[in-house]
This record gives C-alpha cells, structure tokens and sequence, in this order.
C-alpha cells in the first residue's frame, strides 16, 4: 500500500509540475508584454539576448514557477489529505 502510495503521488507531483510549467509560460510572457511592451526574449541564452532582458526573464520565470508549483502542490496535498486522511508520502507536519 504504501509503495502504491509512493507512486501515485509521484504522478500527481509530475502533473503538478507539468501544469506549473505551462501555468508560468503563459503568465509570465503576459507579464512581460503588459511590462515591456514586446515579447519576452525567445531565447535568453542567445549572446545577442541582452543581459538584462536575459537575467529579468530568468528571475521573473524562476520566481513565478516556483510559486505556481508551491500552490499546485499545495492543493494536491490538500486533496490528497481530504481522499486518504493523511498527508502525501514524504510530507510531515511542522
């Protein structure tokens, strides 16, 4: 059982991460354009990228990813908890 446990939160989490991703992708470019007024560079780690729209798109990114996929994660185990009465395999109280 709790192997199986294991393994559905795994594909849950995956999922989680997945949908951050495209979460992020579309929110951040929408940021940008709305801040910038143009696209967000295609490809920052092109030499012809400057530095500061290149470092801007990456902390703006990182920033962005890592709180969309606290809160997907969030709610996951949330869910989970609610389904099973005890939270995700890996996770304790604090």
């Amino acid at each position: 059982m709790a192997e199986s446990n294991n393994v559905a939160w795994k594909a849950v989490a995956t999922g989680g991460a997945v949908a951050a991703t495209f979460v992020t992708r579309k929110a951040v470019a929408g940021v940008w354009k709305a801040a910038t007024g143009g696209a967000p560079p295609e490809h920052p780690e092109n030499p012809d990228t400057t530095w500061a729209q290149a470092l801007a798109w990456a902390m703006l990114t990182g920033a962005v990813a890592g709180a969309v996929r606290l809160l997907i994660t969030r709610k996951a185990a949330s869910s989970w908890r609610a389904a099973t009465g005890q939270l995700p395999p890996g996770l304790t109280t604090s």
